[in-house]
This record gives structure tokens, sequence and C-alpha cells, in this order.
């Protein structure tokens, strides 16, 4: 079948950035003399949630008051790493693969990440400018079934696909309507058969042929 658009999920998919999430977090932590420290296994396991249940689960403990004070100097703190370690960030063939993918494709991404980082992601990666169109849970306040519906609506796609690594991933594509696609080496699995690969390489040959 002939896709006229390819829908990436961020985290899991193109990109591993909880170790720069986990140090953001920390740095936030000790900039208001608090003894609470994450790892990046702790962001890992969150990847595909929304983003800020994300944040209450990794501010629990921490008096409320404090909660936005903190969030601010984490974006500033996470802005700031990723303008440098972006990059580094994508996982292997992702970088090549997008860019010969976008040769035959219009390249989209929906992601239940916040605005700051989705922009971070955008303007430092390296592989922003291939992507037509990016959606996230912090521009919309949506779930990510209502906002691949809405990217495919405002491109007027008719036979898009969505890319992701996670049960919830795959849910959100069945719901919004649209043919799933799974990565096996990111942070979750799928719970149907959909086709997976196992490498960004694998899934670029799949969709060039």
């Amino acid at each position: 079948m002939q896709y006229d658009g390819l829908i990436f999920d961020l985290d899991g998919t193109l990109w591993d950035s909880c170790s720069n999430t986990a140090d953001a977090f920390n740095q936030a932590f000790e900039k208001y003399n608090l003894s609470k420290r994450i790892v990046a296994a702790d962001i890992n396991v969150l990847c595909g949630k929304p983003a800020n249940e994300c944040d209450q689960l990794l501010l629990a403990g921490i008096p409320d008051i404090l909660h936005n004070q903190i969030l601010s100097s984490f974006e500033e703190i996470e802005n700031n790493l990723l303008k440098t370690l972006a990059p580094k960030a994508l996982y292997e063939g992702v970088a090549d693969g997008l860019k010969a993918l976008s040769i035959y494709y219009p390249l989209y991404l929906v992601s239940n990440c916040g605005t700051a980082y989705l922009k971070a992601f955008h303007q430092f990666s390296g592989v922003g400018y291939l992507f037509k169109d990016l959606e996230c849970f912090g521009n919309t306040q949506r779930n990510k079934a209502s906002n691949i519906q809405a990217l495919v609506n405002r491109q007027n796609l008719t036979s898009p696909c969505y890319i992701g690594d996670t049960a919830g991933d795959e849910q959100s594509s069945i719901q919004a309507g649209v043919p799933y696609f799974h990565v096996n080496y990111g942070f979750g699995k799928a719970t149907g058969e959909p086709k997976s690969f196992g490498s960004f390489g694998e899934l670029t040959k799949y969709f060039i042929g």
C-alpha cells in the first residue's frame, strides 16, 4: 500500500533523550535545594504518557507550591542540554533514514510531549526540518489519538500511517483510524501483531522498497 504520509512518535521511536531529561530534572531539584534525584529509567517508564501526567509523577513528594518554579527551571535546563546533545539522542539510522524517507513521503510527528521539548527536537536534532507538521500534547492538551486525527485532517491525508513503540501508540493509532507500525527497539511492546521493525534501517528499507 502506498501511504501519503508517515506520522512518527518521538520518544522511543526517533530518539532516546531520557538521560538528558533526568539530568535536567536533577539540576532543577538541586537549584531548589531538594534532595530528590531521578535516573533515566524513571523517565523511560513514563514515556508515552501525556506531559502533564509525567510531570506530576516525577514531582511526587515535592510541595505543590514549588512545582511551577521547578518545571520552569527544568525546561530551561533541558533546552540548553539539547542544544548540544539532541543529535546524539537519535537512534542509529534515524538521521539518514528520515532523509531517505522524505524523498518518497511527507513526514509528520505526533507526540505526547510538552511544547518546549518538541521545539527543542525541531531546532536542535538536525532532522526537524524534514517534518512538514508536528503536534504534541503540550500544544493542544488533547490525547494522542485526537492529535493524530487533527494532523491528518489539516494536512488532508487520505492514507497515512503511524509509527511508534508502545501499546499506547498502537491504541492511539487504532482509535484515530490510522494503520500502525511498531519499532521493537523502543520503550514498549505492541499488544497486537502489527508489522514490526528491529531497527530504523529496517523500517526505512520497508517503506522505500
